[in-house]
């Protein structure tokens, strides 16, 4: 048993006594007022096993929470670790293939150019960079967070927007200003990992679509700041909204999709103890909330 666990545990057994024994008091207290005496001490010992039974109750939802969150951490952990040896295993006759397909490149260019083959050895090096994008995207999502620090979530976002607006011509992506300038608790880097693969969402679900937009907004809650990406797009059937986090799911055309997008920004998110959801109208568009920490003047 871990250690947190094993602590909460002892704290609710001790509570869980003080209910017993004060009601036991309480009883035998009032058994005595019945025949005139001991009315203030009755009182107070009935007023100690409610705050007991409360504080028991109270310990309890507590273990079972701690216990859900350990066990959610193993999983993980164990995870990361299968993934980090796939990707080892994988990685290496990846580069000897990757390698000997350039090599074959050159030397079919020299002797003997040809269109055909030119053709072939482009999509064999296709699959080799998906093979790669693949396995980036899984230990990505298993890698352990950086250090946990306050993080200006505009500039953040502003960041990303520099990055990959030019990509994204000409589908309209607009950022709506928030001049509370909302600080998050958790790791730049992550939530720009998390805000690039939600954006790569967007853009497929409005590739097709007539006036494609999506929207960036920010709003400060009570302890929390929220980050909304909304589309325009295709959106998701309701029959696959509560499977969209799992890994390698996806809705899309074959070769269109791995399905590791939004277990990637789930998986990551939760490193920095921040919330996802997906609501979503097929046909009429997809929005993404997140909800992270509120830090500094953010947090009420």
């Amino acid at each position: 048993m871990h250690r947190s666990t094993r602590n909460l545990y002892l704290i609710w057994t001790a509570w869980t006594l003080v209910a017993v024994l004060s009601f036991c008091f309480h009883f035998y207290f009032v058994c005595k007022q019945i025949y005139g005496k001991a009315f203030v001490v009755a009182s107070g010992t009935f007023v100690l096993w409610l705050v007991g039974i409360f504080a028991s109750l109270y310990g309890f939802m507590r273990i079972k929470k701690e216990e859900e969150r350990l066990s959610q951490t193993a999983r993980l952990v164990c995870f990361g670790n299968v993934v980090s040896g796939i990707a080892h295993e994988i990685n290496n006759p990846l580069a000897i293939a990757v390698g000997n397909t350039s090599l074959l490149e050159e030397k079919i260019q020299a002797v003997a150019p040809s269109e055909e083959f030119a053709r072939l050895l482009s999509k064999i090096k296709a699959a080799h960079s998906r093979i790669s994008e693949t396995i980036t995207s899984l230990v990505s999502a298993t890698e352990n967070s950086e250090k946990i620090t306050e993080v200006d979530l505009q500039a953040a976002i502003k960041r990303t927007m520099n990055i990959l607006k030019p990509h994204y011509l000409p589908i309209q992506i607009q950022v709506l200003p928030n001049e509370a300038n909302p600080m998050i608790i958790g790791n730049r880097d992550l939530v720009e990992k998390s805000l690039v693969q939600l954006l790569m969402n967007a853009r497929e679900a409005v590739e097709y679509r007539e006036g494609p937009k999506i929207v960036i907004a920010t709003e400060i809650l009570e302890n929390q700041v929220a980050m909304t990406v909304s589309d325009n797009g295709c959106g998701i059937k309701k029959e696959f909204l509560d499977k969209i986090f799992d890994p390698f799911f996806t809705s899309k055309e074959p070769g269109r999709g791995k399905g590791l997008g939004l277990f990637v920004v789930h998986s990551l998110l939760k490193l920095m103890n921040a919330q996802i959801t997906i609501t979503s109208q097929e046909g009429r568009g997809t929005e993404a909330k997140v909800l992270f920490r509120a830090a500094g003047k953010s947090a009420s």
